[in-house]
């Protein structure tokens, strides 16, 4: 099972500016919620997708939507990537 990518900042309202996210955009986004401490879910690596990933949800204020991230540090060329940034579609609890 390979690691599914849905990379789409550009289709995510900002929870707070309320423009859609630009690639830099997510990046910085990704990073606070970091810092803020968002919850994160670790993606053990497999057989087919040898890379370690952690994925977090930005949970909503009010009406907002979920915001689903999942990064991947890429062994080979030592360095982490995106992997998805776009609506969750799913209930997660924190």
């Amino acid at each position: 099972m390979g690691m599914a990518n849905r990379w789409e900042p550009s289709t995510v309202r900002h929870p707070e500016l309320y423009s859609f996210f630009t690639e830099a955009g997510a990046w910085e986004f990704i990073a606070d919620c970091l810092e803020a401490g968002e919850a994160l879910r670790h993606i053990p690596p497999t057989t087919e997708f040898p890379d370690y990933a952690v994925f977090m949800v930005h949970l909503p204020i009010f009406g907002e939507r979920r915001i689903y991230m999942k990064l991947a540090k890429r062994a080979a060329l030592d360095m982490v990537i995106g992997i998805s940034f776009h609506y969750s579609t799913e209930e997660y609890r924190s």
